[in-house]
């Protein structure tokens, strides 16, 4: 019997201040279909915006 597994990639989400002291971020997410990866993507940017327009006073 073969055994499969799936190798699950590293999310990642970094964020940045630049010089005049505001803040920018970045996701990386990865998955078996684009779909997929489109769907948490979005959801994780969601969070991220949310996240930087409340340190950067928006």
């Amino acid at each position: 019997m073969e055994n499969e597994q799936i190798e699950e990639q590293p999310n990642s989400v970094e964020i940045s201040i630049n010089t005049k002291g505001l803040y920018s971020g970045k996701v990386k997410v990865y998955s078996e279909a684009i779909s997929e990866a489109m769907e948490n993507a979005k959801e994780k940017s969601d969070e991220l915006e949310k996240l930087i327009k409340g340190k950067n006073g928006e």
